[in-house]
């Protein structure tokens, strides 16, 4: 993958980042732009397998995230917003992307579930960096996604060959 490319996922990674962060939702305009264009470039790149690996990485992205959008557990930008990784980056590397991303939503997890307990031991604010602490039940933390998204795609940039 190319730097340009890499720099242009990034850019749109870190509005649907901001947007998620400051008002929960990831707009459609960022999501389905991103996987108009990985269809366009994996077709002008190469050809009809381009178009195959596109909708693949597509399907791939946006049908794991699905099986949690269908139980609640996730919205549907963030569904949307890893398909459109996935028509970028294709199949294989969607696949890669997708690992990271889950490892990230762990780690970002348990740190939210951390300071939960953390701020009922010591009464601190209800503010913890980017997640509201204020419900007293630890499974109804939310989390904005778009972050561990964010992360695990771009570290999935340097592990390509």
């Amino acid at each position: 993958m190319n730097l340009a490319l890499m720099i242009f996922i990034s850019i749109f990674l870190i509005f649907a980042i901001f947007y998620d962060l400051k008002w929960r939702i990831i707009p459609n305009n960022i999501t389905f732009f991103l996987i108009i264009f990985g269809f366009i470039y994996n077709l002008l790149s190469n050809g009809t397998a381009g178009l195959i690996s596109a909708f693949s990485g597509f399907l791939v992205g946006a049908g794991f995230f699905f099986i949690f959008f269908l139980i609640g557990a996730m919205g549907a930008g963030d569904v949307k917003l890893m398909g459109g990784i996935g028509a970028v980056l294709g199949f294989k590397n969607v696949l890669i992307a997708l690992l990271l991303t889950t490892f990230s939503g762990g780690i970002i997890s348990l740190m939210a579930i951390s300071a939960y307990y953390i701020n009922r031991k010591t009464k601190s604010s209800d503010k913890f960096i980017w997640w509201d602490l204020k419900d007293k039940n630890p499974l109804k933390i939310t989390l904005p996604y778009s972050v561990a998204i964010g992360i695990g795609t771009i570290l999935s940039f340097f592990i390509r060959s």
